[in-house]
């Protein structure tokens, strides 16, 4: 990696010569004196990495590996530094690390690398199992509250569509707002008529109505004016997703 911001590799797995949708960093290091980082019990060596990188990696999707080199054998050892910050995080408090245990039978072979292949897929799989996971639970909640929902993580909605009543116009649904989005919504104002929680509730629900109604997909303050007139739902949703990441990135810097 150049520059180096404290990654030294990133890695693509290929399978069989087909490359795969799987990748991890390696943060390389080198030793000429092993003896210096390995605990009495000869079972780890504790290897010491800037606390600021540590932090920095805890945040990555992907693993992060750091290796160590001994000069004098040739042998590397390896860790999947998320696992270990995992394995060893202290309850109730933030540990600041500044080293990483890396285990003596951690050693870069052909048995390694299939090891370090194996804990990557593992690691991307857990966002697959976590979406399968609400899935289960959006469907269990739904069943008990005889009710549709609808949950999305990333853009921090969830929707709860109940039974509509025979005498009610409309099919009652509440609506949920977290994460990143409740937070903006709290912070900007899109315009000075209408804000961005009126602004992406309006643009994911009540749109549906007047595009079936008119033929149009407008944006309207609380009054009922106009305040963005477009011609598809697909024209008006687009738009409004376009300012909320807009607004997403200013609020990161």
């Amino acid at each position: 990696m150049h520059p180096d911001y404290g990654e030294d590799l990133l890695v693509r797995i290929f399978i069989n010569d087909v490359a795969t949708r799987y990748s991890f960093f390696v943060q390389a290091k080198a030793t000429d004196h092993i003896d210096r980082y390995i605990r009495k019990d000869g079972k780890s060596l504790s290897f010491p990495i800037d606390a600021d990188h540590i932090e920095y990696w805890k945040q990555f999707l992907e693993p992060v590996i750091l290796t160590v080199w001994d000069a004098k054998s040739g042998v590397t050892y390896w860790e999947l530094i998320q696992n270990y910050l995992e394995r060893y995080q202290i309850k109730g408090g933030r540990k600041k690390y500044n080293s990483i245990d890396v285990p003596t039978d951690n050693t870069l072979d052909e048995e390694g690398i299939k090891r370090i292949i194996a804990q990557t897929k593992s690691r991307f799989a857990r966002l697959e199992q976590e979406h399968a996971g609400a899935e289960v639970l959006r469907d269990l909640l739904g069943h008990a509250l005889n009710a549709k929902i609808e949950y999305s993580p990333h853009h921090g909605i969830l929707t709860i569509e109940h039974p509509t009543p025979k005498e009610a116009e409309y099919v009652p649904i509440d609506i949920i707002i977290f994460g990143k989005l409740a937070a903006l919504i709290k912070k900007f104002k899109l315009t000075e008529k209408l804000n961005l929680e009126e602004y992406v509730l309006q643009g994911l629900f009540e749109y549906v109505k007047e595009y079936d109604e008119v033929g149009h997909a407008n944006i309207r303050d609380s009054n009922g004016n106009i305040v963005e007139p477009y011609e598809t739902p697909e024209e008006r949703f687009h738009h409004i997703m376009r300012k909320f990441e807009l607004l997403e990135f200013e609020d990161s810097q």
